[in-house]
């Protein structure tokens, strides 16, 4: 299996990486983007050679041999492209070192673009692979604010060199929470990234999940043990409901610990406040 390798030019976290399959639904090709090559116009670079030590990108002194880490830090902070334009930063920037030149938002939006399409690339790459095993997990919930429903897919997996991985493959709004809606777009996900391999999906314990576990069960190839292990419940939000449902058998002896912790709160207060100002405390 061909080991699925992130972006050498700039390394980030798999919390931060966002992968969409919009543009690859419905197909299962997808063309390789053209790197594009970036000047490195400052002076400062003339003194420094470039090399990757375990797959991480360096600057090296010509002149001393010292190594420094060169990650880009475009999304560092979530900050906007538009701070690079920000003249108490370019203050900064230029107080630290003046012959720095830096990019316009322009620019960094669109080696951000490139960079997208490079590692979508080499995912769909990965996905395709016959000897790629993928784990799914997906919820999906109702925005407060819109009214809106709203499904997320993650997928996970392991690549050659045993380090797991997850990317997020769909977020999408849903026209319900219906059994048959979560499963045709879980279908239409898995078609458009080229996932046939897929070895078990986590899912909450909604009724409707049933239903699009055997809608899945129904259309995926290559099932892991005839499909018998592909539905896996989320074990922490059953206990969480087994919790709750137990509370609620207890509502009348919960009520009265609540009200003995605020009476014992309240009175502790007071009587913090008393020693502050000097006067005798009185209980209530």
């Amino acid at each position: 299996m061909e080991n699925w390798v992130p972006n050498q030019e700039t390394q980030i976290d798999d919390e931060d990486v966002f992968v969409d399959n919009t543009q690859v639904e419905g197909t299962s090709q997808v063309t390789n983007p053209k790197k594009r090559k970036y000047a490195q116009r400052a002076a400062s670079w003339n003194d420094y050679d470039v090399v990757h030590i375990d797959k991480v990108r360096h600057s090296k002194c010509k002149k001393c041999g010292t190594l420094l880490k060169t990650e880009s830090g475009a999304n560092v902070g979530e900050l906007p492209f538009k701070f690079v334009e920000n003249e108490s930063f370019i203050e900064y920037t230029n107080a630290l070192n003046g012959k720095v030149i830096l990019p316009c938002r322009t620019t960094i939006s669109n080696r951000v673009a490139d960079y997208f399409l490079e590692e979508k690339a080499k995912l769909f790459k990965f996905f395709n692979n016959p000897l790629s095993n993928v784990h799914l997990t997906t919820d999906c919930w109702t925005s407060s604010c819109q009214r809106s429903s709203y499904m997320v897919v993650t997928a996970h997996f392991i690549d050659e060199d045993w380090v797991m991985h997850k990317r997020i493959v769909n977020f999408k709004s849903l026209d319900s929470h219906k059994g048959e809606d979560i499963g045709r777009t879980l279908l239409t996900c898995l078609q458009g990234w080229g996932i046939n391999n897929v070895m078990t999906i986590t899912v909450d314990n909604a009724s409707a999940n049933d239903k699009a576990i055997e809608i899945l069960m129904k259309k995926l190839p290559n099932l892991y043990d005839g499909g018998k292990q592909l539905h896996v419940r989320f074990m922490a939000h059953i206990l969480n409901l087994i919790v709750r449902d137990g509370f609620d058998q207890h509502q009348s002896s919960i009520k009265c610990m609540q009200k003995a912790v605020k009476y014992w709160n309240r009175k502790s207060f007071c009587a913090m406040i008393a020693l502050l100002d000097g006067t005798p405390h009185t209980s209530y």
